[in-house]
């Protein structure tokens, strides 16, 4: 065959040129040639014809140009579609040949031909020729260029911000030093109140610095207390009385890893030479510090945040989320139970002795149940005053496990309460299905009476029938007039400023009287009769709303089964159109322990209704499945955070603190407004408004409220109530926005 001259590649006069040159070579003859060269770790795209878009920044082992670099040898592949590595730029592809590009001894790119029809020996032939060449190339210009200083921050910063670990970062951070710095041995000292903790060390001065105490450490972290950088470059402008850098280390350079003007940490490179300052090289590890303080602080808010996802926070317990994952295998567990408790008059506690003392009876029982389950068993707290236990290996004594644990919950001090339970032994089915029917024993144990166990077995399928009973009254209370709504205000924490109402639906039953929006909501997502509920509620809220003054905004909760529909979209349309009520003025809340296990499904409806020009709002944000997912993929307005966070943080629970302050913090980033929910005094009040919290709804501004109410204060008290008129919450005169 004839010797290809590539003459446009040897006569290149830099590397970025001989590339280009080589693939105007390839392209007299083939479609689809491109060059690849192994940079700083990953291959990079030099040059490409033919396509519309290339893949780069491939590692390698990836691909078949990955592999072909990472083993060194050529790949004809025939048929492209049979090869599961494959990575397709554009579509249609038929045929791929690849070959390395050696310079030096060493395999430094690939050369790589692809085709929509099958390429042949001649390919193959004329590729060696090529990489050859380029190769050669390569030598002649002095190799591939080391990537500039500000390359390799920005691939180190790209590197960083993907990490989720603290010692992933960690490590990253000190290879990266000694990267950057030139030295032999790099440390990344932490900071957390007082404490200074070595965290990761690499380098042959590591038994030296690892010797650091806490105090040495401390001492260092004063040198740059300012936020400034300190560098020693020769070990005798080290500050006299410093015995513990005294010996192997001559050079020294301290970065500072600074959080909101605090130092939180220390990047640390030394060397047991004498270096001569390089202000270049400082300011580029100033930037590793920084892009590593950054990381490191949402490495941990999203620990804190994950944590929590799967974590009670006023108990600590694990919660519903962990209960499913783990039933789905206990379901096929011969000897396991699933039990449903739930205390017996628990509302009077709250009622009667306030929040704070109910918190603390559901942290006790919490406590109790713990030490009378097994090792193995999981507790969890469900939500409200609702437990569960899935015991292992207990087989025929079901029901004594239930009763042993119905006797553990022994409440003390000014309150008593007692506990039902119901119990499902696990023989098959799903996670779904057991929680069903121990949902069904529990209600046929309260309805026995306080202190009752109730083991399921198919006659309890009664309950079900109630359920039905139940609904099918709803629906008649729907049609004459029987449900109605109260409203609860959300307000301006720091001015008091009334900024909307919640709407929340109460059903008087004409013989049962006043029936809880937890049963009756529940029972018409049972039932199939949660559409005709919503259908209700929003024209209700929209027939009320539209003559009240528009800068009042109203909220309506809508159930999750609504977002794997998209019927609500068509609902709220009408509801709207038919009110003439502006769509800016409607918030619709999903609540987030709802399982949201449909995302795609979810997301299109709600960016319809998004589009309709109504606001979203996600219910008791941080309680739920994957919290940060669904903040971040769905286009939410409001995030609304459980009470139990709230109350948790007033008790002191440092957790708390830190999750209310960087959901706080993470509503001004997307630029959503942050609802704290169920506030219950001032103190609560002023630690949320020092945490960043802007907006509040509960008790200690304002109970659910009648229409007639709310219209009443419309007409008299809330328009006065101005950011200059209204007195801060630190007042005692502020008793409610209700008065």
């Amino acid at each position: 065959m004839e010797v290809r001259a590539f003459a446009r590649c040897r006569e290149a006069t830099n590397l970025r040129a001989a590339c280009t040159g080589l693939v105007d070579d390839l392209h007299d003859t083939w479609e689809l040639p491109s060059v690849y060269l192994l940079i700083d770790g990953r291959l990079r795209c030099q040059a490409s014809r033919g396509y519309f878009q290339v893949s780069d920044g491939v590692t390698p082992g990836v691909g078949v140009i990955g592999r072909v670099v990472a083993t060194g040898t050529p790949e004809i592949i025939l048929d492209v579609t049979q090869d599961p590595s494959f990575i397709a730029a554009i579509p249609g592809l038929r045929s791929e040949v690849c070959l390395p590009v050696r310079a030096f001894g060493q395999v430094v790119g690939a050369v790589n031909l692809e085709s929509r029809s099958t390429l042949g020996p001649e390919a193959v032939s004329f590729l060696e020729q090529a990489s050859a060449v380029l190769g050669r190339r390569i030598e002649e210009l002095g190799g591939i260029p080391e990537p500039s200083l500000a390359e390799r921050l920005g691939r180190i910063g790209i590197t960083m911000a993907g990490l989720t670990d603290a010692t992933a970062v960690a490590r990253l951070a000190v290879s990266a030093a000694l990267d950057l710095s030139r030295m032999s041995t790099a440390a990344l000292v932490l900071r957390r109140g007082e404490v200074w903790t070595l965290a990761q060390v690499e380098g042959p001065l590591s038994p030296a610095i690892s010797s650091w105490r806490d105090t040495d450490l401390e001492v260092l972290g004063g040198w740059v207390w300012a936020g400034t950088s300190s560098y020693f470059p020769d070990g005798e402008d080290v500050p006299a009385g410093h015995a513990f850098l005294a010996g192997s280390i001559e050079a020294l350079s301290i970065q500072p890893l600074v959080v909101a003007g605090e130092v939180v940490g220390l990047l640390v490179t030394a060397d047991p030479h004498a270096a001569a300052h390089d202000p270049v090289l400082t300011g580029a590890l100033e930037m590793l510090a920084s892009q590593t303080a950054t990381t490191l602080t949402m490495v941990r808010t999203l620990d804190a945040l994950n944590r929590q996802a799967c974590q009670d926070p006023l108990t600590g317990l694990a919660n519903r989320r962990v209960l499913i994952d783990k039933l789905h295998a206990a379901c096929d567990t011969e000897g396991s139970v699933l039990v449903l408790l739930d205390l017996d008059g628990f509302k009077g506690v709250n009622d009667v002795h306030g929040h704070a003392e109910g918190d603390a009876v559901l942290c006790q029982v919490g406590q109790q149940l713990t030490q009378a389950a097994r090792a193995g068993d999981l507790v969890c707290r469900l939500g409200g005053d609702e437990f569960a236990v899935l015991g292992h290996g207990v087989g025929d004594l079901a029901e004594a496990f239930g009763q042993r644990l119905l006797r553990s919950i022994v409440t003390a001090g000014r309150v008593c309460v007692g506990a039902s339970a119901g119990v499902r032994v696990l023989n098959g089915g799903t996670a779904s299905s057991a929680l069903v029917d121990a949902d069904a024993a529990l209600y046929a144990a309260k309805r026995l009476g306080r202190g009752s166990c109730v083991v399921w077995d198919p006659s309890l399928r009664q309950a079900t029938i109630d359920d039905a009973a139940l609904v099918a009254d709803l629906r008649k209370g729907l049609s004459r007039g029987e449900l109605r709504m109260v409203y609860q205000p959300v307000v301006d924490i720091h001015t008091l400023q009334v900024r909307g109402v919640e709407a929340l639906a109460r059903w008087t039953h004409p013989e049962r009287g006043e029936i809880s929006p937890a049963v009756f909501v529940a029972a018409a997502e049972r039932r199939a009769a949660i559409a005709e509920l919503t259908t209700w509620s929003l024209d209700e809220v929209c027939r009320t709303v539209v003559a009240w003054p528009s800068w009042l905004e109203i909220s309506i909760n809508i159930s999750a089964a609504h977002l794997t529909n998209e019927a609500i979209v068509s609902e709220v349309r009408r509801a709207l159109r038919s009110s003439g009520v502006s769509a800016s003025r409607l918030v619709l809340e999903v609540t987030e322990t709802c399982a949201l296990s449909d995302l795609p499904r979810a997301k299109r409806t709600l960016l319809a209704l998004s589009e309709l020009g109504v606001k979203l709002a996600l219910d008791d944000f941080g309680t739920g499945h994957s919290s940060l997912t669904h903040a971040h993929a769905l286009p939410f307005d409001v995030l609304k955070i459980d009470r139990s966070f709230v109350s948790a943080a007033a008790g002191g629970d440092k957790r708390a603190v830190a999750t209310v302050a960087a959901v706080a913090a993470l509503g001004e980033r997307l630029g959503v407004d942050v609802v704290a929910e169920g506030v219950e005094d001032r103190t609560e009040l002023g630690l949320l408004s020092q945490l960043g919290c802007g907006l509040a709804q509960g008790y200690a501004l304002s109970r659910p409220l009648e229409r007639a109410t709310v219209e009443e204060l419309l007409a008299t008290v809330w328009p006065a109530l101005t950011p200059t008129a209204v007195p801060t919450p630190r007042d005692p005169q502020v008793r409610s926005v209700a008065h």
